[in-house]
């Protein structure tokens, strides 16, 4: 009887396909997460390169400007003035947001965990101020863009959860009788939301630090004790008025309409701040039942004419930023003796905290030769030099 062997057959064994997959998952996991830092740091480049772009069209403008406070909003308008809307201010990195300094009239592009970290935004730039002890509450934003301090303001208005929310705050006004609901699913999200779960409200995931951050910034502006403004309504859920703290403008917005909230108490707000946009103010729009006019500032744009207003602020103490600028400085602080140069050049500004009460809202510091003139702004204006 002849036999046939049968053909020898090769193959892999379960156990061995079980290894191979197992091995190509470690790769994956090793190389996918560095390719994809790799690929950020790119953009992240590309990045700041625009914000180097965009700042040298502030200084450009700066030359032909004597105003020195500007918001983001006035921000933008000025590079879409020289460049058409070239920029729309989303970075291509991720978790990244390009914000305006104020104090050196500066653009840079940074990561939202690295730009919460710093006491003072100039440290970003030229590490050449030092504030320590002398900030703003982190609890107490003046406006919604300035979330990370009040010497950095977001420009990004999309792209990201973090930019998304804050832009949704600053235009909660357009959402009419239905703020609260608004505002309350947009906090329901932020407090329930997990690493690596998208936002539904906004598309976008947002890292454990920016969620505290953001959370911290949504109780700020709860409209239960926030009115917000658009160019025909004063919208609020506060039961009185006495709860009240602040007033925020729509960005872009061009008149103050005529105050018509129906509730008992008066505001305790004592200093706003006007958009540059602002041409008109309603009859109405401040009455003594809801202000304490006499104890009231309104701060203007030096674009901005009184007379505009019609008599409306009458009675309120209003100042601009060109009679701010222009104040007599004979009638300031000398700072001088409370400054404190170190050998690394860096400015120390600590001991002001022992003769100024009231908190900094601004400063900035001019270099000439071998002098130096730094202007502090409070609550109240600017207070020395």
């Amino acid at each position: 009887m002849i036999r046939f062997d049968h053909e020898q057959k090769f193959g892999f064994t379960l156990v061995e396909l079980i290894v191979v997959i197992a091995i190509i998952g470690i790769l994956i996991a090793v190389v996918v997460p560095s390719f994809s830092s790799f690929v950020d740091r790119g953009r992240f480049s590309n990045d700041v390169q625009s914000a180097a772009s965009m700042t040298t069209i502030l200084k450009n403008h700066f030359v032909l400007s004597s105003e020195t406070e500007y918001d983001a909003h006035d921000i933008r308008a000025i590079i879409d003035s020289y460049h058409g809307g070239e920029y729309d201010y989303v970075p291509e990195a991720n978790e990244t947001g390009f914000f305006y300094l104020e104090g050196s009239h500066t653009i840079i592009a940074s990561k939202y965990d690295d730009i919460a970290q710093y006491e003072d935004a100039s440290a970003l730039i030229t590490q050449t101020v030092l504030i320590n002890d002398f900030q703003i509450d982190e609890n107490d934003f003046l406006k919604p863009q300035e979330v990370f301090g009040n010497d950095r303001q977001i420009l990004t208005t999309s792209g990201s959860a973090v930019a998304e929310i804050i832009h949704a705050i600053s235009h909660l006004a357009d959402q009419g009788s239905a703020i609260q609901t608004v505002y309350d699913r947009i906090v329901s999200e932020v407090t329930s939301n997990v690493v690596g779960q998208t936002l539904s409200f906004f598309g976008y995931g947002i890292s454990p630090d920016m969620r505290t951050t953001m959370l911290e910034f949504l109780d700020d502006y709860n409209p239960e004790k926030t009115i917000f403004v658009n160019n025909v309504d004063w919208i609020t859920s506060a039961d009185d008025l006495d709860d009240v703290t602040k007033v925020v403008f729509t960005p872009g917005m061009s008149n103050i309409p005529e105050f018509d909230l129906d509730l008992n108490g008066r505001t305790t707000v004592t200093s706003i701040e006007f958009p540059r946009t602002i041409k008109t103010v309603e009859q109405g729009a401040f009455p003594a039942s809801a202000f304490n006019r006499s104890a009231l500032t309104v701060k203007i744009k030096e674009n901005v004419s009184v007379s505009a207003f019609a008599g409306e602020l009458d009675g309120i103490n209003v100042v601009s930023d060109l009679e701010v600028a222009n104040q007599d400085m004979t009638t300031l602080i000398d700072f001088s003796d409370y400054i404190e140069i170190k050998e690394d050049g860096v400015y120390d500004l600590s001991l002001l905290k022992d003769i100024i009460d009231d908190p900094i809202t601004g400063y900035n510091i001019f270099t000439v030769g071998e002098y130096y003139e730094i202007l502090i702004y409070t609550t109240q204006g600017l207070v020395g030099f």
